[in-house]
Formats: structure tokens, C-alpha cells, sequence
């Protein structure tokens, strides 16, 4: 009995025809329309609409891949929002209600028999019907919440569909002739990451002072050095300039399985965590594909408008299945050497 949508209401951006004398049906249209308050429906529809654009357009720019540069094709994001509010305003101007009333007249007196235009005035003009309409709003936030719910529901299968994808463009990129910058399976990206503010937080911990045998003095220092605000993950090197003057090299060694824990699995792609496990080029080979398909499949989850407790429900198995794949490429010495390097817990996450 709901007869409104979106699409319905972009369905009469068009003239109305004829000026025949109006049939009973039309007049019957007409009193149904009006009570149905089908004006304020078209209205109240094509604001929702216009809400939820804004995010639509930032997440469909988010898809669109980069350029050589870092750039991206298209207008800029301040001539695309111009060009939207000036579009909205012209739409907004066509679908008036006044203008598009005659046009809806026509499609109901084309759609509905006389007999059942009656019936359903009589209904809207019920106090069933009034409820109904009165309850509108409600069941139209309702049911967006549940498609919302549908699409959480959904997601997992999305996602190992966009895997099975990222797969198999990774094997076809992996069985084509690499560039010597990627001989090795590994990007400017893999490196060892961390933030001044992590490292601070993880040295002023009671069991890391014991583990490092950190003197007072070494406290002291670590406690009152200047880092940067708000401090952003950067290169592990960067992150420890604040400390690596206070610091021994065997306790900056030691602090390592730390570092590489927080890293999750992406440290499998890393120089460091590669020369200590021995792997054969083939190895590396096949991690770099493993960690290029969760990166894909990350960005595509990132990118959705869901809330942060539903991306992890997401992410955190995606990681999972990423570092039983990397580790299955291991060998048992591999594996071994692997648990010496890092910590136990908590080691197959890290974004």
C-alpha cells in the first residue's frame, strides 16, 4: 500500500499532457492524493534522498582508484558539490508539488478502476487509515534501518566475493614479469610501523621496564620526551627518534617482538621480519599476494558507511584468514623462528 520511493518520485520529471476535461477517475485520483498527503510524502522523500548524497558521493570518490601521482580523475570536490546544490536546486524547482500533482493525478486514475480509487480514499480516510499515514515516518526510518541491517548481513559474502576477485588479479599480476623494485614481493608500504605515542605508552609499562631493565634515569627521560601531538603511525625509524637516544641497542632489539606483534600480519612483508625468516623469493613472492589481497579487501570494507564495532566484525577475520595463509608458506623452522621474534598474543592483528 506504500506507493512512494526515490525512484518514484524522479518518475514525473516531465510535462504534463492533455487538457481534457477531467474523468471521474481523475477526480477520484485527486481526492486520493489529497488524502493521502501524497504532497508532503514527495516532499519528505526527496530530502531523505538529498541527506544521504553527500556521503554517497564522498564513498563513490573513495572507490575511484589513484592516479601515477596520487591523484584522482574528475572535478574537484568543491566544483562537485557546486555542481550538485546547483542540480538539487533545479530538481528541487521540478518536483514542487503543484507541478507534478496533475502528472500523479494521471498515473493513479491510469493505474486504479474507480470502484478501487473509492475504496481507498475510504481507507485513507479511515482512522486505520489516518494511523497509517500518521506512521509513515516511522516505518520509513525503520525500514531503512533494516536494509542497513540486511546489508551488514550481507557483507562477509561481498567481501569473499571481492576476495576471490582480488585472488585471482593477484595471481595474474604474480605470474607476469615483475619490475627489480618488486623482484622481492614487497612495496614501500611493508616496512615496520608504529607511533611515537605507542612506543611511549608500550615503554612505560611495569613488564617492559623489567624486560629492558630500564634505569629511573631511562624512565625519567622516556617520560619527558617531546613527541609530536596527536602522534600519526609512521616508519618504525621515525617513531623512534624521541627514544632512540635514551635507549641501548640491545634494548631496542628487545623491544622488536613488540613492535612486530603490533603489526599484525603486514609484518610478514616487511625486510626485517623477511631476512630473519629466510624466505625463498618464491616465498616472498606468494606473501606479497596474500597481503595485497587483504589490502584490497580492507580498503573495500573501509570504505562503506558502517559503524566501527560492524568493520571490525568484518576486518578482524580477514586478518585472520590472511595470517593462516601466510603461514601456512612457512616451514617449521620458519614457524619457529617466527614465535622467537614476535609475541604470542594478539598477533594476527594491525591494519
Amino acid at each position: 500500500m506504500r506507493l512512494t520511493s526515490f525512484a518514484a518520485a524522479f518518475v514525473i520529471c516531465a510535462v504534463a499532457v492533455g487538457a481534457e476535461e477531467p474523468s471521474e477517475r481523475h477526480r477520484l485520483a485527486e481526492n486520493l492524493l489529497d488524502a493521502m498527503d501524497m504532497g508532503t510524502q514527495i516532499t519528505a522523500s526527496f530530502d531523505a534522498m538529498t541527506a544521504v548524497i553527500p556521503a554517497q558521493l564522498k564513498q563513490m570518490e573513495a572507490l575511484v582508484p589513484a592516479d601515477a601521482k596520487g591523484g584522482k580523475p574528475g572535478v574537484g570536490a568543491e566544483q562537485q558539490k557546486e555542481m550538485m546544490e546547483k542540480n538539487m536546486e533545479m530538481c528541487a524547482e521540478e518536483m514542487k508539488w503543484e507541478k507534478i500533482k496533475p502528472d500523479y493525478i494521471d498515473l493513479y486514475a491510469e493505474t486504479f478502476s474507480a470502484e478501487e480509487l473509492k475504496e481507498l480514499i475510504a481507507f485513507y480516510q479511515s482512522p486505520a487509515g489516518k494511523v497509517f499515514m500518521a506512521k509513515q515516518p516511522e516505518l520509513m526510518q525503520k525500514s531503512m534501518q533494516l536494509s542497513q541491517k540486511t546489508m551488514m548481513r550481507l557483507m562477509p559474502k561481498i567481501m569473499a566475493m571481492s576476495a576471490e576477485v582480488a585472488a585471482e588479479a593477484a595471481k595474474e599480476k604474480a605470474d607476469k614479469p615483475v619490475e627489480s623494485s618488486d623482484r622481492d614481493g614487497q612495496s614501500a608500504e611493508e616496512q615496520l610501523l608504529a607511533s611515537s605515542e605507542t612506543l611511549r605508552s608500550l615503554l612505560m609499562t611495569p613488564d617492559i621496564q623489567q624486560k629492558l631493565l630500564l634505569s629511573a634515569k631511562q624512565i625519567a627521560a622516556i617520560n619527558a620526551a617531546v613527541i609530536p601531538p596527536k602522534s600519526s603511525i609512521v616508519p618504525l625509524a621515525e617513531a623512534m627518534e624521541p627514544f632512540a637516544p635514551i635507549l641501548v641497542d640491545w634494548q631496542i632489539r628487545a623491544l622488536m617482538p613488540h613492535v612486530i606483534t603490533s603489526n599484525g600480519v603486514r609484518a610478514f612483508g616487511t625486510p626485517e621480519v623477511q631476512e630473519s625468516l629466510q624466505l625463498s623469493h618464491e616465498q616472498k613472492m606468494a606473501i606479497g599476494a596474500v597481503l595485497a589481497k587483504r589490502r584490497s579487501d580492507i580498503e573495500a570494507v573501509e570504505n562503506t558507511e558502517f559503524s566501527m564495532k560492524f568493520l571490525r566484525e568484518v576486518l578482524d577475520p580477514l586478518d585472520d584468514k590472511a595470517y593462516d595463509d601466510v603461514v601456512a608458506l612457512l616451514t617449521a623452522d620458519q614457524r619457529k623462528t617466527w614465535e622467537s621474534i614476535s609475541e604470542p598474543r594478539l598477533k594476527r592483528r594491525g591494519r
